[in-house]
């Protein structure tokens, strides 16, 4: 989260809680997503001023929800 927050790298995957977690620690963070029904939650972290870095995930998260893809690639590689 500190390269995030220094604009070293654009996004980072955590597990969702230590994400949460860490973008309340670290002025000027986000987090996108949480992958509903995960066993693992994860969350995806952004700096708050890459809004439309944001909005392009959370569109393309939500398309895969919508039209079973999430639920194909999920089965496909024995995700719960």
């Amino acid at each position: 989260m500190v390269d995030l927050a220094a604009g070293r790298i654009t996004a980072v995957m955590k597990v969702y809680p230590v994400a949460a977690w860490l973008a309340r620690q670290t002025p000027g963070l986000v987090i996108a997503v949480q992958v509903p029904d995960d066993p693992q939650p994860l969350g995806i972290g952004f700096r708050h001023d890459q809004p439309e870095l944001l909005a392009a995930v959370n569109r393309i998260l939500a398309d895969l929800q919508r039209d079973g893809s999430y639920a194909r690639l999920a089965q496909k590689w024995g995700v719960p």
